[in-house]
């Protein structure tokens, strides 16, 4: 099955490890080829095929699972988060479901309209969103990236986080000198 049959354009929201070549090439036939070979890549009899390493792992998970008394991978992966269960897992999805397939195919129409302003008449597959997306940001925004990292250092950031955190759940933060650290 190809990209379509597994998800069709909301497969392409994940970081694929090409990057910049998607969001900034414009030969469409490349950024396809690239997807294609990206989103296939250790299956289906390619080399190197990982599908008996994957079914392989899968069991070993299950085994896994059992053994420390859940009755599926799902369930002993999910225990301590705040989940907890593959039910809630499913639960949050079937809420989310609908408002997010909404807002995908709205970012859709937007990239398919960025597209035709150009003369290109083309529905928006996996391999065009990143390159469309980047279009759209650059012309509702006009912002280069690099002209704005200068006005969001790492340290900076970091002290928003930490002071966000402490005004939504009223924690405080501070260093512990004596405790290892990354």
């Amino acid at each position: 099955a190809g990209p379509r049959a597994r998800g069709g354009f909301v497969r392409a929201l994940p970081r694929w490890g090409l990057d910049p070549f998607p969001t900034f090439s414009a030969r469409r036939d490349l950024r396809e080829k690239a997807f294609k070979a990206w989103v296939d890549r250790g299956a289906g009899g390619a080399q190197p095929d990982n599908t008996g390493n994957v079914a392989e792992q899968i069991a070993l998970n299950l085994e896994l699972a059992n053994l420390m008394g859940y009755p599926s991978f799902a369930s002993y992966s999910l225990d301590d988060t705040m989940a907890k269960t593959p039910g809630r897992v499913i639960e949050l999805l079937m809420k989310t479901w609908e408002p997010a397939k909404a807002q995908a195919n709205g970012e859709r129409e937007r990239l398919a309209a960025a597209a035709r302003s150009e003369g290109q008449n083309i529905d928006i597959e996996p391999w065009d969103w990143r390159y469309w997306a980047e279009k759209v940001r650059r012309a509702e925004y006009a912002l280069e990236e690099a002209a704005i990292k200068p006005y969001l250092p790492l340290e900076q950031m970091i002290e928003a986080a930490f002071h966000t955190a402490g005004r939504l759940f009223g924690v405080r933060f501070r260093p512990l000198p004596d405790v290892p650290v990354y």
